[in-house]
């Protein structure tokens, strides 16, 4: 049976948690020992395995528990034969990234790529309490992949089989957000992606190819969901930080009615 980790007493021994806290700069990493505080921008919760038989899947679960709103990124030697295969398994693990280096660039690539985006943001909402019908599920999800590509909801629910009013009927029955909501939060969050992938962007340039009429509009849509600017997001990498936000101002917005 593992022995304590010494940096964390109720996780396992062969796993070494680490948070990292934006400008990502410094590779003198404070030990997670105590529980995240919420609102913590940009934390990323990097973890070392420390063997390539580590049981990850157990591993992940234990950080988890303590760390639910961080997301996880695993930190491995370069040319570790354990790479490759990590690489391989994180979609799976819901692992964020696989990283051998602890740089901006090296982490803004890893926390912004939008592959298995959606089943990890609802992967996350089901760890945060928001535990989603397997329907519910399928539906959110096609809205948070098909975003991008229908600049109204009204199309993209058609084009997922999903018509307006019986999606809205069936979310809204099961006390979660009507299909717009979950449509606004969807163009946001790939906003947001966008944002940190290129920092060096205009605002002006990102927000028409991401079909905003102008980047007020965008500054506007993420301080109505987030309560941020979009200077504020382009260096605190992660969208867990934001949805954390977006799920405590909906809480407040319902208990207000």
């Amino acid at each position: 049976m593992c022995c304590p980790s010494p940096l964390c007493p109720s996780l396992p021994c062969h796993v070494v948690p680490f948070l990292l806290r934006p400008p990502y700069l410094s590779t003198e990493l404070t030990p997670a020992s105590a529980p995240r505080q919420p609102g913590a921008r940009g934390s990323l919760l990097l973890l070392r395995p420390s063997t390539p038989g580590d049981p990850l899947p157990v591993a992940l679960a234990a950080v988890r528990r303590r760390f639910p709103a961080l997301p996880v990124i695993l930190w491995v030697e370069p040319g570790a034969p354990a790479a490759l295969h990590l690489a391989g398994c994180a979609a799976h693990l819901q692992v964020r990234g696989v990283v051998s280096e602890l740089t901006q660039p090296a982490l803004r690539r890893a926390l912004t790529r939008p592959v298995g985006f959606a089943g990890s943001v609802v992967a996350w909402l089901g760890m945060q309490g928001m535990r989603l019908p397997p329907r519910a599920a399928r539906l959110v999800e096609a809205i948070l992949d098909l975003a991008p590509e229908h600049p109204h909801p009204g199309p993209l629910l058609r084009a997922a089989g999903a018509p307006g009013l019986a999606a809205r009927r069936y979310l809204v029955k099961h006390a979660l957000p009507a299909p717009r909501e979950w449509f606004r939060l969807a163009r946001a969050l790939h906003a947001v992606l966008r944002l940190q992938a290129e920092p060096a962007r205009p605002l002006l340039q990102l927000a028409a190819e991401l079909g905003y009429a102008d980047p007020a509009s965008l500054s506007r849509q993420l301080r109505q969901l987030f309560g941020v600017r979009p200077g504020e997001v382009r260096h605190a990498l992660g969208w867990e930080w934001l949805l954390e936000r977006w799920c405590a101002r909906r809480l407040a917005s319902v208990a207000a009615r």
